[in-house]
């Protein structure tokens, strides 16, 4: 079985009937988003394309932004719903996969975004955050809420 198949199994078997519609919705969002990407005529694959030079060699494939943003994020998605559930027993599963997820991207975003605008432009820092947030199926604009996930907040 494939990733994706063993996450959809699983969420299919344990989930509960509100986190299988949310993961539905999803999953239709990120489809729909990888879509329009792969569609040559599409608005949102051409302002992925004026800014992705500068994205990739001045952000992505810079050793330094790796180390400092991306492998933390990384290391907490990874460890962090573990640490939290020994921490949390009395919290489900799902809700600790959700707040390291949220909490992480919220860090992430902090530690990215001025330096994309920095080394790329405002315009390209606004692409970068709609692209990412579209292929995370927009959960970081409705469940992923800066005010709720303040990197240095009570959840986080």
């Amino acid at each position: 079985m494939d990733f994706v198949g063993c996450i959809l199994s699983y969420i299919q078997k344990c989930a509960t009937p509100l986190y299988k519609e949310l993961s539905k919705v999803l999953s239709e969002s990120i489809l729909q988003h990888m879509n329009q990407i792969c569609s040559p005529k599409s608005d949102f694959r051409n302002q992925i394309l004026e800014h992705s030079d500068c994205l990739d060699k001045k952000i992505f494939s810079d050793k330094s932004f790796r180390q400092k943003c991306n492998n933390p994020f990384f290391t907490m998605i990874a460890f962090g719903e573990g640490k939290a559930h020994a921490e949390r027993p009395d919290r489900s599963v799902f809700d600790l996969i959700i707040d390291t997820g949220c909490c992480g991207y919220r860090k992430w975003e902090d530690c990215s975004m001025p330096v994309i605008r920095d080394q790329c432009s405002e315009p390209g820092m606004k692409v970068a955050s709609i692209v990412i947030s579209k292929l995370l199926g927009n959960v970081p604009d409705f469940i992923c809420t800066r005010k709720l996930f303040s990197p240095n907040g009570n959840i986080c």
